[in-house]
Order: C-alpha cells, then sequence, then structure tokens
C-alpha cells in the first residue's frame, strides 16, 4: 500500500524565494527559461524492464524532440544551464519543443511520487505510464547492467519492486486524475502498432512525428543513441509474452502467481490490461 511522507516540502511553488535559497531560484529561473523557449516536457515513469528507455528513444523520432538519454527527474533535469542551451537552441526553431525525461532507478519512493505529482501541474509536464506484460517484466534480464538487478530474484526485476512501481504509479494517476496531459501505453502496443501510439500522443500531448522520421516498425530510426538502436531496427511482435517460450521462466511465474502477497495483484493487472492469464 502506497503512504504518502509526512512533512513534505519539495518543489512547494508557494514558498517565497527568499526562504529556500539558491536551489529554489534556480528552479524558478529554469521555468522561466523553459517557458521562455517554448518549450514542453514530458516525463516516463514505468517499471524497470517495461520499455521506459525504449519509448524515449521512441519519441526522439518526433519533431523538435530532445531527450537527454539519462535516468532523472524532472525536478532537476533539464539543468538551469542546459535548459538556457534549449531557450538558444529554440531560437531558430519553429513550433513548440519537447523535452523528453525517464525516471530515475528510485522513482516510486514517497518523496519521489509527492514531487512529481506537485510539478506535473504547476509546471504542466506531460506524464506517460508504460505499461507491459508483468509476466514479461519479471522474467527479463538486463544485460547491460546485471549488477543493477534486485538480490530478491533470479532474474532483473523483484515481485516487489514491480509492485511498488505499480501502486506509485497509480497514485500518480490518481492525484492527477482531473489532468490531461497524461496517458498510458502499453509496451505491446508499442512494438506492435507504433503509428497508432504515435497518434495517440500527439492527441494527448501537440507532439507530432517527424516528417522525415521512418517507419518505426521497418527502418531504422537514426537518433544518436548506440545503445538501443538495435531495439528501435527490430520492433516486432517476437518481443511479446517471452515468458512462455522459456521453461524456467513459465515455471518461474507460475511459482508468482501462487504467491499470496502478489497473486492478487497480479491477475487484476493482466485481466484490467487486456493481457491473456
Amino acid at each position: 500500500m502506497y503512504h504518502r511522507p509526512k512533512n513534505t516540502c519539495i518543489e512547494r511553488p508557494d514558498i517565497p524565494i527568499q526562504t529556500i535559497g539558491l536551489p529554489r531560484l534556480k528552479a524558478v529561473m529554469r521555468r522561466i527559461v523553459l517557458k521562455s523557449a517554448n518549450m514542453s516536457r514530458i516525463h516516463i515513469i514505468g517499471c524497470a524492464r517495461s520499455g521506459t528507455s525504449l519509448l524515449a528513444e521512441f519519441l526522439t523520432g518526433f519533431e523538435n524532440s530532445q531527450y537527454g538519454h539519462k535516468e532523472s527527474s524532472p525536478v532537476w533535469d533539464p539543468s538551469l544551464q542546459e535548459s538556457i542551451a534549449l531557450f538558444k537552441r529554440q531560437i531558430s526553431v519553429e513550433g513548440r519543443g519537447f523535452y523528453i525525461t525517464k525516471r530515475a532507478a528510485n522513482w516510486f519512493m514517497a518523496r519521489q511520487v509527492e514531487s512529481l505529482e506537485r510539478l506535473a501541474r504547476s509546471d504542466k509536464i506531460g506524464v506517460i505510464h508504460i505499461i507491459r506484460d508483468p509476466r514479461d517484466v519479471l522474467t527479463s534480464q538486463h544485460f547491460r547492467n546485471p549488477e543493477k538487478r534486485d538480490h530478491d530474484t533470479p532474474y532483473y526485476v523483484s515481485p516487489r519492486r514491480w509492485l511498488a512501481s505499480l501502486e506509485a504509479a497509480e497514485h500518480i494517476f490518481k492525484a492527477l486524475s482531473s489532468y490531461p496531459l497524461k496517458t498510458t501505453i502499453r509496451y505491446e502496443d508499442l512494438v506492435t502498432h507504433p503509428e497508432e501510439v504515435a497518434l495517440g500522443l500527439n492527441r494527448t500531448f501537440g507532439i507530432k512525428r517527424a516528417k522525415t522520421s521512418p517507419n518505426w516498425s521497418e527502418e531504422p530510426i537514426s537518433t544518436g543513441a548506440d545503445k538501443y538502436i538495435a531495439e528501435l531496427q527490430h520492433l516486432s511482435a517476437s518481443r511479446v509474452a517471452r515468458w512462455k517460450t522459456d521453461p524456467e521462466a513459465a515455471k518461474f511465474i507460475t511459482q508468482i502467481l501462487h504467491d499470496r502477497d502478489y497473486k492478487t495483484h497480479l491477475i487484476s493487472f493482466i485481466n484490467s490490461n487486456n493481457y491473456v492469464l
């Protein structure tokens, strides 16, 4: 169960600048610069191994978008210096710009959640929650960063972290229930129907696919980010329900579905998001 932190004072726009010092002053200046630059922000949340990095790279195929290629938070990213650089870049560009950020590793902690809820409304930041079949999430490996895996699982993401991420996202979306700049995307839809996902993003955020960008499902995308180029070049349905083809993974999922701490949450999530149980 998600619990709000006590005595939270993160990102309080109502606090006078003179009472909170230089960090807050820089935050205010950064907001002014970004607004003057006609720059909107979109922040991606979601459990690890759900496609947050893939989605961020996908968004670089849209007009006038920029992604910092790092895990961060809109609380501190872009920095004031980066915001000034964005402003200078926007001077010669027509239309609104979009700065993409992707959640930090501890994004589901209470204070991080509280901060994002405040900042999304005050700064009109778009929020995207990307989800994936939890059976694939819980049996996924991260070969680039195996040392960062949870210690209580033979794979990368533990059921504990998956549930914490889910509850944090649900809390954020409940707090932003009347806020229009938010959406949920299924990883499975991203890799099988990217054009439809792009249209949905345009309706929600006004971000448009770049005229020069290729067909995501068939041709390579030149984003300058080597890390995920291979994934972006080969979006396909083969990424869906991989756990079924691995006997060890299927056995592990069967065990988790019998764990009383996670069974109800997993089954509810699978059914409510149109996954086949």
